[in-house]
């Protein structure tokens, strides 16, 4: 509702201005990767059907981060690589009888490049989305724009063992969440580039929970997308 976007026609999304840029908004209608490459591949046959082919998708949302990595809640996480992690060798039943196979995939980047343009002043940024976006404050800290490998799977991380194993497999991960895997295996079928950008909301770790966090860090992230496509 905040960028003014209307419902389509057949209810699939929304759409609409982004500043300048027509955005096209959709949603699955559930969590995962299955969900999410359902939802894309269904949003770009149709689109390449009606020749409106997109120039580019970005996928949005929040994330559990990797204190490991330096990150906090309500960083914003701009992923350079996407680590499927959906295909592994379980044998037994710990973290560390599981062997993952990742698949990698890589983003266009361009959200992470244009923050770094002379024009982008990520200080003034990180404090008018602190002030926008129900930032705690007292905390002493601002969001920060963390650039680096995102990691993916179909379940809901909270657990320490399972964070350690998924960061012995790709130490550089600075993340995990639930759906870019699916979206970049869509989006590879029409050649089509993607970004990631996820707001902080938790560490993936047993204190896990639905808090102030999830809506902060959206908002955060909201935020970002609105001063990028009106500089």
């Amino acid at each position: 509702y905040r960028w003014g976007l209307v419902a389509k026609e057949d209810m699939s999304g929304w759409t609409g201005f982004l500043g300048g840029t027509r955005v096209d908004v959709i949603s699955p209608l559930a969590m995962g990767r299955v969900p999410a490459a359902i939802a894309t591949y269904g949003y770009l046959s149709h689109a390449t059907s009606i020749g409106e082919v997109p120039d580019a998708i970005i996928l949005v949302g929040i994330a559990g981060g990797f204190q490991e990595n330096g990150v906090n809640k309500g960083d914003v996480l701009l992923a350079n690589e996407i680590v499927d992690l959906a295909s592994r060798k379980i044998r037994g039943h710990s973290p560390s009888d599981t062997v993952f196979v990742p698949r990698v995939f890589r983003t266009k980047g361009a959200i992470a490049a244009i923050t770094k343009r002379s024009e982008f002043d990520q200080g003034r940024w990180a404090l008018a989305a602190s002030k926008s976006s129900g930032w705690p404050f007292g905390l002493g800290s601002y969001p920060v724009l963390r650039a680096g490998p995102i990691g993916s799977l179909d379940e809901v991380v909270k657990s320490d063992e399972w964070r350690a194993r998924m960061l012995e497999t790709h130490p550089k991960m600075l993340g995990v969440e639930m759906e870019a895997g699916g979206v970049a295996a869509a989006a590879e079928v029409f050649g089509i580039d993607i970004d990631v950008v996820r707001g902080v909301s938790d560490h993936a770790d047993p204190s896990k929970k639905d808090d102030v966090w999830r809506s902060v860090s959206i908002n955060v992230v909201a935020n970002l997308l609105e001063s990028i496509f009106r500089t």
